[in-house]
């Protein structure tokens, strides 16, 4: 190999400054145009109202009455539970508080009915992913015990954790179908329709289900081919003449992979959209409830399992309310009049009701008898509401008053135990909204699956596209490519001369050739049924699941595996050849023990390569636990590669004292 050498002439350096001037320019041209990006992102995530003309079509019930009044007319309400995850080893507590909510928040509470938005098991145990009868059987057992089925409707659905290990809708692991009060029917699309004297309130089930439905980590996308979509179309167009209608599902439509024209072309038809899955994104997101561009609402509820929280949802004159309330927490308060001013949908609702209403109206949920009720807006009395019946208190105003702007409202409640109570929204008369959470807002408005994509894209590119740029514009005897300011940095210099190590190459362009065309591994992903994992999904008993779960793994696998071992290898060949071959084995030996920094660098490159193999045998482990031995010995992307990184490993310090061993031979 020829000796490694940086020219150091005047010249040259003016054309370092030069690139490097070129680099900065660059960089700031950069900078500049990611900050116009952000504030772009920001208003289109945070302002929905500015999404077009479509957003602001008014409701064709617009100022016609009925009008909120002191009447308990025109008023309904409902609940939303989602996220039991009933476990037979874990969660004794969270049991016996789901069979008091159903035995005594239900008859508190007294909704028209309960949708349950998935997710009724865990099906979890350690590692292992599979359906548990006894889970099923506790889940039933609530529901009978409570006596919950005699006292409102209940609609149950099954979620992702409901259908791990499931092969098919008439396997006997399909325990959904015998222990849900729903069963058969909630397998498939189905619309319910609530009916009142003032009018019919429908819900139609997006199911987005995938069957065969493998074991952990899949199934945490749903999916809807064609004739999917064209089953919700249709129940769509049944319920043409409803005064409002609601879709629910587990998934939020952001984690549903559906083709062309796309689900959000459907659901826009409807005033919500109602879903689980995400529970709290682990306490970082509690609040993930949005307005689409559409005009939908979009409202994920956190979930029963670690939080205990469920949702009051009510029809107000047609206007739609919710609040989201936590168990053991009483009195719980719902503002309907006027409604929260984040949740405006005039185009499904008839938003100018509330100029003409003629009280403030709002329900209060309490175990015990309430003692008081009082209104505040814009933090002045208003007075003591007055109780009308059932939950409804009312509180005659003047709306002429708050026409203009945003104001606030808010409840102070106590009852006769003492328990206190507040709730407090902003409200607005003239279609004024506030902004609504960024976090929240690109997490349900954002293709989830074309983003796991383009960040793969990025991350494939970032990790080999250097390596193969310095192979085709450089040669191992020079620096001259485009980033030649950086060309004295040891992690540069080691990519330099890895790229044009043909083994080293070759290992490294075959592992990117690995994760673009696998297969990762090949197991039971369903008991009794081999599949084949993919880039691009799971091929298992003649059907193949494409959940985008697989290029979030990918670019993990990079950023945790790839990343690190290619700066292993640079490094470790940086140290070792470029340094010999420059200097004899004893001025070699005499120069290392006098750097202290590359003890550093080696520590360094140590620590990169356990880093980059504890993740591939972390994830055998997982592989062993989840899907058997089958897929621990037949995972190329896994365990054949952390026997690769050891061979690598060894076989370049064997090759580095060879070659010790033949220049001391010379000398």
């Amino acid at each position: 190999m020829e000796t490694f050498e940086i020219d150091e002439s005047p010249a040259n350096q003016a054309a370092m400054r030069r690139r490097r001037q070129i680099c900065i320019g660059f960089l700031l041209l950069a900078a500049v145009g990611a900050v116009c990006g952000c504030i772009a992102a920001w208003r289109y995530f945070t302002k929905p109202e500015e999404s077009g003309s479509e957003t602001r079509i008014g409701h064709p019930k617009d100022h016609k009455p009925p009008y909120p009044g002191s009447s308990p007319d025109n008023l309904w309400w409902f609940i939303q539970i989602s996220d039991i995850h009933l476990n037979e080893f874990n969660g004794k507590e969270r049991y016996h508080q789901f069979w008091h909510f159903c035995s005594s928040y239900v008859d508190i509470i007294q909704p028209s009915l309960v949708l349950v938005t998935g997710d009724l098991t865990d099906a979890l145990h350690g590692k292992r992913s599979s359906q548990n009868e006894m889970e099923w059987e506790m889940y039933k057992k609530c529901l009978e015990d409570s006596g919950v089925l005699k006292k409102t409707l209940w609609l149950d659905i099954r979620g992702n954790h409901d259908i791990f290990n499931v092969p098919s809708a008439d396997s006997e692991k399909n325990f959904y179908r015998k222990y849900s009060y729903l069963g058969k029917k909630g397998e498939t699309n189905f619309v319910h329709s609530q009916n009142f004297s003032f009018g019919t309130y429908s819900f139609i089930y997006v199911g987005a289900l995938p069957m065969p439905a493998p074991k952990l980590p899949f199934n945490f996308f749903g999916v809807l081919d064609k004739n999917d979509l064209k089953s919700v179309e249709d129940l769509t167009n049944q319920t043409r003449a409803s005064n409002s209608t609601i879709y629910f599902s587990h998934y939020p439509t952001s984690f549903i992979v559906s083709r062309n024209p796309g689900l959000s072309t459907i659901t826009k038809n409807g005033i919500a959209f109602l879903s689980g899955h995400l529970h709290d994104i682990y306490g970082d997101v509690p609040d993930l409830t949005i307005i689409q561009r559409s005009g939908t609402l979009e409202l994920e509820l956190v979930d029963w399992k670690d939080n205990r929280k469920f949702r009051i949802l009510a029809f107000d004159h047609d206007l739609l309310s919710f609040v989201d309330a936590t168990y053991g927490h009483w009195p719980v308060i719902l503002i309907t009049n006027p409604k929260n001013a984040r949740y405006l949908a005039p185009k499904h609702e008839p938003l100018t009701r509330m100029q003409h209403a003629t009280h403030i109206r709002f329900l209060v949920f309490s175990s015990t008898e309430m003692r008081s009720a009082k209104v505040f807006i814009d933090d002045k009395p208003l007075g003591e509401a007055e109780h009308v019946k059932g939950p409804l208190y009312v509180l005659k105003w003047n709306p002429s008053l708050y026409l203009n702007g945003l104001h606030r409202i808010s409840i102070q409640t106590q009852d006769v135990m003492g328990h206190k109570s507040s709730q407090s929204q902003l409200f607005s008369l003239d279609g004024s909204r506030p902004n609504q959470s960024l976090v929240s807002s690109v997490i349900l408005m954002t293709d989830i699956e074309k983003m796991l994509k383009v960040c793969f894209a990025i991350g494939f590119i970032l990790t080999f596209g250097p390596l193969i740029l310095l192979r085709i514009f450089t040669r191992p005897t020079t620096i001259s490519f485009l980033c030649i300011p950086f060309a004295k940095l040891p992690l540069l210099r080691g990519l330099l001369w890895l790229a044009h190590i043909n083994i080293l190459f070759i290992i490294i362009m075959l592992l990117g050739l690995l994760i673009l065309i696998g297969p990762w591994f090949i197991g039971e992903l369903v008991d009794g049924y081999v599949g084949f994992v993919f880039l691009y999904g799971a091929y298992i008993n003649g059907s193949i699941l494409p959940d985008p779960i697989t290029y979030k793994e990918a670019t993990y696998d990079m950023m945790h595996f790839l990343v690190p071992f290619i700066f292993h290898l640079a490094l470790q060949v940086e140290l070792f050849f470029p340094l010999c071959n420059q200097l004899s084995l004893i001025k070699c030996q005499r120069k290392v023990l006098q750097r202290s920094s590359w003890w550093l660098k080696f520590l360094i490159s140590q620590l990169f390569f356990v880093f980059a193999l504890k993740r591939q045998i972390g994830y055998s482990r997982f592989l062993y636990r989840g899907y058997g031995t089958m897929a621990l010995f037949l995972s190329p992307k896994y365990l054949w590669t952390a026997l690769m990184m050891v061979v690598v490993y060894f076989a370049l310090y064997v090759t580095y004292y060879c070659r010790r061993k033949r220049q001391a031979a010379r000398l």
